[in-house]
């Protein structure tokens, strides 16, 4: 478990942007409605640290609703509900540099300062059943679930659980100078980072964990990694990936109940669950079509499933979806049962989804729904857009 003091989110768009995110912190810590929560989480954690007798536990992620609906802002002890856990997490001395860091930043915001850093923040977490490579234009994040989710089977050795051999990129396009100049340099529980092949021609293959011992763990199961440090940019999409563990041999993007690589899009769908994920245009290697003030897609999105979902449709579908209240629909034709189609109210030319969000298709209690197949929408430069176009698409099947 990785105990921690967080700021806690589920606003996406703040992933890898830090001068949003201090924003956004600096707004939390100063508003009206919601100082006095962080002036009392920090209070307490100063009481507790100091050996106080600890009667409330702090709130965690797990009590936090699971959806993307609205954005919610909070403060967390990560990963432990346990009051007990939570104290002595808080008076053991190797933990200060951690608490103290939270505590002096928290105290500058509760002020109204600007912090150069922003406080350790979590975000809530789609549940996934693979390992997921996510690019963005100026980041790469591989996401590893832990091993209950992980539908592969990991490695453990000297108490570190994850994948044990050299992990390998291949990008669309030449990442050099990106690996020159931006490589972390901090990358796992042995602090690896980014080489390539020695050889001319193999300018696009990245590899993590060239200088770890063979048999060690090179990224650890249940942790975000991030392989650029500020100021890359223009990263090219991610075409395929190698991952290999002594169970699962190699695993690359064929191996799509283990691997998962974002490039843009994502159709994420769960048992209970469809999400789609549109990234800002920035990070989109399409380009959106911009109406009426939106941004976005402006195509009617069609999804097959892999079987009958009209039950799901009619008794849990939502009615609110995108900037224009989209609804999910269905040919009444015999034999289109699992095809469901977004937008189909929408005046031609307006935005259906829109940038930079994240939206649900079902209302809470819907299940057994099943696989995705495939996804097709349009945008007008791009021309139509689905399952083969890696660079602008993925879809996500998971069992969870």
């Amino acid at each position: 478990m990785n105990y921690n003091l967080a700021f806690f989110t589920n606003d996406y768009t703040l992933i890898d942007n830090s001068q949003n995110l201090i924003n956004k912190q600096l707004e939390f810590f100063t508003n009206l409605s919601t100082r006095n929560i962080a002036r009392n989480f920090i209070a307490n954690v100063v009481k507790y640290k100091n050996g106080n007798l600890m009667y409330n536990r702090f709130k965690t992620q797990y009590d936090f609703p699971e959806t993307t609906d609205y954005n919610y802002y909070n403060l967390i002890f990560s990963d432990s509900s346990s009051n007990t856990i939570q104290n002595n997490w808080l008076n053991d001395s190797a933990n200060d540099s951690k608490i103290n860091d939270f505590i002096n930043k928290s105290r500058d915001l509760l002020n109204g300062v600007i912090i150069n850093e922003p406080l350790h923040t979590e975000y809530f977490k789609i549940l996934r059943n693979q390992i997921l490579i996510h690019r963005t234009q100026n980041q790469v994040r591989i996401s590893l679930p832990s091993s209950k989710y992980f539908s592969g089977t990991y490695y453990t050795t000297n108490n570190y659980t994850g994948v044990h051999s050299i992990v390998t990129l291949t990008f669309a396009s030449n990442v050099k100078d990106l690996v020159d100049n931006y490589a972390n340099i901090n990358i796992g529980p042995y602090n690896t980072t980014l080489t390539q092949p020695p050889i001319n021609g193999f300018e696009y293959i990245v590899k993590i964990g060239e200088n770890i011992t063979p048999g060690n763990i090179v990224l650890e199961e249940d942790n975000d990694y991030l392989l650029f440090s500020e100021g890359a940019t223009n990263i090219p999409a991610i075409i395929d990936v190698k991952f290999t563990t002594i169970e699962d041999n190699d695993m690359t993007k064929l191996d799509t109940n283990k691997i998962a690589i974002r490039n843009g899009i994502e159709i994420i769908n769960s048992t209970r669950q469809v999400y789609i994920i549109l990234p800002d245009e920035n990070d989109f290697l399409g380009t959106y079509n911009t109406s009426n003030g939106y941004i976005g897609i402006n195509s009617i999105i069609t999804i097959t499933f892999a079987s009958n979902v009209t039950d799901l449709i009619n008794n849990y579908g939502k009615t609110n979806i995108g900037p224009f209240q989209t609804y999910l629909s269905q040919s009444a034709t015999e034999g289109f049962e699992n095809i469901i189609t977004i937008g189909e109210n929408i005046n031609t030319g307006d935005i259906v989804l829109e940038k930079n969000n994240t939206y649900t298709l079902f209302e809470e209690g819907a299940y057994n729904i099943p696989s995705i197949l495939n996804v097709e929408m349009s945008t007008t430069l791009d021309g139509n857009i689905n399952i083969n176009n890696h660079d602008k698409l993925a879809i996500t099947n998971n069992n969870i």
